[in-house]
């Protein structure tokens, strides 16, 4: 489970990405743009497929019938994507042509590439209907981080460069840490990390190491 990320993409073979930032990019498209009505249709129709993945996830016991739902969602999905095709004239591309071309309009042009990226990671999106224990989005890991995220934004930060990549690294480590030591004390954060000393590596690398030998990834192909 993770957001868009472009390092992410060819890092798992079974890759849930997270609905919350898709659907935040849709409701920023539409707020910003309250004249455009396909805005608000494409965004409450999206949340309808959301909803709808959402209650008819299935069963770790029972996956007949799994394939055939989301092969279904990804249909709706795909359908309802009926702009990912268009193209997209950059401003500097556009300024390059004799004589200079209009450029896309910058609302549009997001509105394409929001369903081209849908379109894209179809593979990617309904992973949580086929794995009851996969969430649709990491909402809890970025609740962990975000009050570290709020004083980025508000500048309260350290007095140099340095100092504030340290501090982004020790907050960052601490709040994936809550997620997974089941009783978040000091003591016991200090001994996790203590072992980390002791075994050359740490937590998050041991479980990378973990899931790279259960899955590699897939070999590109040319």
């Amino acid at each position: 489970m993770t957001d868009d990320y472009a390092a992410y993409k060819n890092m798992f073979t079974k890759h849930q990405l997270c609905w919350a930032h898709l659907i935040r990019k849709a409701i920023k498209l539409a707020l910003q743009n309250p004249n455009e009505t396909e805005y608000a249709e494409f965004l409450d129709s999206l949340c309808l497929l959301y909803n709808d993945a959402k209650s008819c996830r299935c069963c770790e016991a029972d996956q007949e019938g799994c394939d055939e739902k989301v092969n279904r969602l990804q249909d709706r999905l795909i359908a309802l994507c009926s702009r990912r095709e268009e193209k997209v004239i950059t401003p500097k591309f556009a300024e390059k042509q004799e004589p200079p071309i209009e450029p896309t309009v910058e609302h549009l042009a997001t509105f394409i590439l929001l369903q081209r990226e849908l379109a894209n990671n179809l593979e990617k999106l309904f992973v949580f209907v086929e794995h009851s224990q996969v969430d649709p989005t990491n909402n809890l890991s970025e609740r962990n981080v975000r009050r570290e995220a709020e004083i980025r934004k508000a500048s309260r930060c350290s007095k140099s460069e340095k100092g504030a990549k340290r501090r982004g690294i020790i907050v960052t480590v601490l709040a994936s840490l809550q997620t997974r030591i089941g009783k978040f004390t000091l003591n016991n954060v200090l001994l996790e990390i203590e072992s980390w000393t002791k075994n050359g590596r740490s937590l998050f690398e041991q479980e990378l190491l973990a899931h790279q030998t259960a899955h590699p990834p897939p070999i590109p192909t040319r």
